[in-house]
């Protein structure tokens, strides 16, 4: 079973999109790791020469590459070293902070939900969640671009939908919400899910109830990928909703604009005459 932070790692690796990859970002930065500690009661081999005098991070050279290992959990340490280490646990805002300069950092080594955070990227991630859209844009510029997008089968439409409605009943500033599932070359399927809001909210609260509200209602179905937006064009996943039908809307904003429309009618009409 994967905990919060080993799910985002599966989903930036397996369904790489700019949610996914957002959210593994924003979790790396929270999550304390395990992180085993350069002094050990027994020796270790290929370690690299001290960054610091006042560093106890374990980094081991392979190939010339200085690499950071670190860990989701103490059982995932164990798996990789085979036998009890004395270890740390560090944030990976602190980790990148502590990190030599020219170092990679690699999550899981040799776990099944692993990944390398290259000494580019830590460099980036020291100045926090304002590098986000840089690194996401680089990361899928390397993911695959070979995608075919397909509507929501009735049944996944149902499901959704179920999700989706007592949100909006709780959220008059959303409009609608699309959906549809994207199969990648090498066939792996997932969800993509659009959300329109209006600009009365941070349209990242609106993300975060709708990610969470997801995150419940799908377990044990496909992963997904969580697009919000004003408009169709604040996003490329957006974009790829729009010409599908919503999945929901707000009948509340439906009302408004309606009545909007017929007050500039009706003005239209009057400046007419």
């Amino acid at each position: 079973m994967r905990n919060a932070f080993e799910e985002a790692i599966y989903n930036a690796v397996e369904a790489p999109s700019a949610d996914h990859i957002r959210q593994f970002y924003q979790l790396f930065l929270k999550t304390e790791m395990v992180v085993p500690c350069r002094m050990q009661i027994k020796p270790i081999k290929n370690l690299s020469p001290f960054p610091s005098p006042f560093s106890n991070l374990l980094t081991i050279v392979a190939d010339e590459q200085e690499t950071i290992p670190v860990f989701t959990s103490e059982e995932e340490l164990l798996s990789w070293a085979k036998e009890p280490m004395e270890f740390n646990c560090i944030s990976g805002k602190v980790l990148c902070e502590r990190a030599p300069e020219s170092a990679w950092i690699s999550i899981n080594p040799s776990g099944d939900w692993g990944k390398e955070l290259s000494a580019w990227e830590i460099s980036l991630l020291k100045q926090g969640e304002e590098s986000f859209d840089e690194l996401v844009a680089e990361q899928l510029q390397e993911s695959d671009p070979h995608v075919i997008f397909k509507p929501l089968l009735e049944e996944q439409k149902e499901r959704i939908s179920a999700i989706l409605e007592p949100i909006l009943e709780e959220n008059p500033t959303i409009i609608s919400c699309y959906g549809g599932t994207q199969v990648s070359e090498s066939s792996h399927e997932s969800y993509l899910i659009g959300v329109l809001v209006s600009a009365d909210l941070p349209s990242d609260t609106i993300r975060t109830q709708v990610h969470d509200g997801l995150q419940n209602g799908l377990i044990g179905d496909l992963p997904f990928t969580l697009a919000v937006g004003t408009h169709f064009d604040a996003s490329p996943e957006l974009a790829l909703l729009k010409f599908s039908d919503p999945i929901v809307k707000n009948t509340q904003q439906v009302e408004s604009l309606n009545a909007l429309k017929k007050v500039v009618q009706r003005v239209g009409k009057w400046f007419s005459k």
